[in-house]
């Protein structure tokens, strides 16, 4: 399932990056604005990637002492 996304999100960017620019009209600033959405892209897709994947795996989870959840523990109780 997580692939699904992976691939819908990089068909989104990819029809940004590489078929925006080809609909561009013709003007003096044609390759500017090309390359403006292909870098919009590039950069967009490469942000959402590095979150994704920091999601998916996780290198390191919270870490949380036993002292530090009594702690809590008692913060939270009704008093």
């Amino acid at each position: 399932m997580a692939w699904l996304s992976f691939l819908l999100v990089t068909i989104l960017w990819g029809l940004v990056g590489i078929g925006a620019p080809m609909i561009v009209p013709s003007s003096p600033q044609k390759f500017l604005i090309q390359t403006m959405l292909i870098m919009t892209a590039a950069c967009c897709w490469l942000h959402w990637l590095l979150a994704w994947m920091s999601q998916l795996n996780p290198l390191f989870g919270p870490v949380l002492t036993k002292e530090h959840a009594e702690i809590i523990q008692w913060s939270w109780e009704d008093k």
